[in-house]
């Protein structure tokens, strides 16, 4: 984990997810209102602020996951060892909680 001072995870995931190349995982604290990368040999790459980040899964692309917001954000994210970008975002009139499946 990552030292608290750079990243508060607030004591609580709420979603973790591999992307389909597993080399990465991020994981969701709508608490601490971030997502988490790192690498699957468990090197921390950074992190985002996403107020209320609850679920997270993988995308049919590598290095690519979607997060959803309990403030009805959805993200799509590419993941890189230098840390996550958000390359798509859009919003919905609804509040998303942790589960999260790509259809």
């Amino acid at each position: 984990m990552p030292d608290v001072r750079d990243v508060d995870f607030r004591g609580y995931i709420s979603s973790i997810a591999f992307d389909k190349s597993g080399s990465f995982i991020a994981a969701a604290s709508p608490r601490g209102s971030i997502l988490g990368l790192w690498t699957a040999r468990g090197t921390w790459c950074g992190a985002l602020p996403i107020a209320d980040a609850a679920g997270v899964t993988a995308d049919i692309a590598p290095n690519t996951f979607w997060v959803s917001s309990g403030h009805g954000g959805v993200y799509k994210v590419t993941a890189y060892e230098a840390g996550p970008r958000i390359v798509a975002q859009w919003h919905a009139d609804t509040g998303f909680d942790h589960h999260l499946i790509l259809i």
